[in-house]
């Protein structure tokens, strides 16, 4: 969890006890003077104090195991980006109508171009020759619904040369 997302968290949590030290800091006549406006007895009130309390409680629990995950989310993420960096295999993933998604470097460094300017782009527009655009647009094609994980095919290199598949 990054500095500013505990420092936020640690605020929250604090609003709320606050909030509930007030609730159960009303006094026996504050009470009987709220419940005489609307006719409700102090044991009312007192089930209603208790039960909001109940609620913030959840409430900060919710929280902090959103926290969590959230914590470990992040940790994944920057794993997983840490193993596409230091590949050196190209990586290409792809949606199932072939528009580029995520990228790693080897990929970048092979074309010249960033994954910014590569997410989206239609794949075949970096593959080197007709047989292999082709491969891909079987592949496409044939597979709507399958996943696939293994696919060789000539790239077009930055200068528009071609590089073999590894």
């Amino acid at each position: 969890m990054s500095p500013a997302n505990a420092k936020d968290s640690s605020r929250r949590r604090a609003r709320l006890r606050e909030a509930t030290a007030r609730a159960r800091a009303m006094d026996a006549a504050s009470v009987q003077a709220s419940h005489a406006l609307v006719g409700l007895d102090e044991s009312t009130w007192i089930d209603l104090i208790r039960k909001m309390e109940d609620m913030y409680r959840d409430l900060l629990e919710h929280e902090v195991a959103l926290e969590v995950n959230n914590a470990a989310l992040e940790d994944s993420e920057r794993f997983i980006y840490g193993v596409l960096a230091s590949m050196s295999d190209v990586l290409i993933v792809c949606d199932r109508l072939g528009r580029i998604e995520v990228v790693n470097a080897a990929l970048t460094k092979m074309v010249g171009r960033s994954e910014a300017d590569l997410r989206g782009t239609d794949a075949s527009e970096l593959l080197a020759d007709d047989a292999s655009r082709q491969r891909l647009k079987d592949i496409l094609a044939f597979f709507p619904r399958e996943t696939v994980s293994d696919l060789e095919v000539q790239f077009r290199a930055g200068a528009g040369a071609s590089n073999p598949p590894s």
